[in-house]
């Protein structure tokens, strides 16, 4: 049942994540636009050039917050992530057998009764 819930969810999380593949990468671009203007500000000398960048800068800026929902998709990333690891965590458990050979598990009652 654990596994249904995570493909449900996985699932879940692959349509929020696609329907927000637009805006993320807009997002993404308006940030580095934002960012390579601050960089460009800090080593430009002239006020032509300033102007320049403040003005690039603040349309990065408004790019970014005009797809500020697109922090959806990235937590929709974040979760099927977190199924991936929740999903191969499950079957990792349950490929190991050795807890049910009764001689291994003998002896790992026997080590826990001696201490």
């Amino acid at each position: 049942m654990k596994k249904f819930g995570l493909i449900v969810l996985a699932l879940f999380a692959v349509i929020v994540l696609l329907a927000n593949l637009g805006p993320l990468l807009l997002l993404a671009l308006g940030v580095f636009a934002a960012y390579a203007a601050y960089v460009q500000y800090q080593k430009s000398f002239s006020t032509g050039g300033r102007i320049l960048w403040v003005l690039l800068g603040i349309t990065g800026i408004v790019l970014a917050v005009s797809n500020i929902y697109a922090i959806l998709g990235a937590l929709a990333a974040w979760l099927l992530y977190w199924c991936w690891e929740k999903y191969k965590g499950l079957n990792e458990a349950r490929s190991f057998k050795d807890h049910n050979d009764p001689f291994s598990s003998f002896d790992r009652e026997w080590s826990r009764l001696q201490k």
